[in-house]
């Protein structure tokens, strides 16, 4: 059985020690209202810890996308780059152009997921019983951009390889 004390009194402890002593035969344990709250609030942190993993993860691993549709971008582009190329645009311009392109695409999606996110859980994190962890969203957010970057550097670096008359012919 729980029983709920409203002891609004300068003395907690002597409150705490007549119930003690009222109820010593029935094996009362008594606890505060802020350590039981902190309490069920290990459970509901444990759950936002693992989905702040998870969720982290599948951004992650949206990156992996973002790899796929830049392939498929310079491969549908690969017209454009050769004529560029071809009118004296060196290689390490052009790398420089499409990285930047997609760069800026990557920090707009991931400012605009992380800020959808950071907006959806303003009340937990507002709320003095959840221990918010920064560090590690920040750690998430930033392999997400390192994750995306490789994937834009490489790609396009691949890509750029290419002998410049093989690209023509191939268009």
């Amino acid at each position: 059985h729980i029983l709920l004390i409203n002891a609004t009194t300068e003395n907690p402890e002597g409150v705490e020690e007549e119930m003690q002593r009222a109820f010593r035969n029935y094996g009362i344990d008594l606890q505060s209202a802020a350590d039981r709250l902190a309490m069920f609030n290990q459970v509901e942190n444990t759950y936002l810890s693992i989905f702040l993993l998870l969720g982290g993860l599948a951004m992650i691993l949206g990156t992996v996308g973002l790899g796929i549709s830049l392939a498929r971008n310079i491969l549908d582009r690969g017209r454009e780059i050769g004529i560029m190329r071809a009118i004296g645009y060196t290689k390490n311009t052009v790398l420089r152009m499409i990285v930047l392109e997609h760069l800026i695409l990557l920090l707009l999606g991931t400012l605009a997921g992380a800020g959808t996110a950071f907006i959806a859980t303003l009340p937990s994190i507002l709320s003095e019983f959840v221990q918010a962890s920064w560090q590690t969203a920040a750690v998430i957010v930033m392999l997400i951009l390192l994750n995306g970057l490789g994937w834009i550097y490489v790609i396009t670096r691949n890509y750029l390889k290419k002998d410049l008359l093989v690209t023509l012919r191939e268009e």
